[in-house]
């Protein structure tokens, strides 16, 4: 997922539409695809972070934290 996540943000930071596509779909493969994707808050999780949770349809889970400095 992080070298995933990684590809997605350098082919936005590059501004081309082709690798900005197999970024996607690179994500959509993990796992089988993204079943579901929420933010802290609306998943509930007791924390005061910012950040999303994504699972995918395989059951697995990881969780994106956002921080700022």
């Amino acid at each position: 997922m992080t070298n995933a996540l990684i590809q997605l943000f350098q082919a936005i930071q590059s501004g081309q539409a082709d690798a900005i596509d197999d970024a996607i779909e690179t994500l959509m493969e993990m796992g089988g695809g993204i079943e579901t994707v929420a933010s802290f808050a609306e998943g509930g999780y007791l924390t005061r972070d910012d950040g999303l949770a994504i699972q995918t349809r395989d059951g697995a889970e990881f969780q994106i934290t956002i921080q700022t400095r």
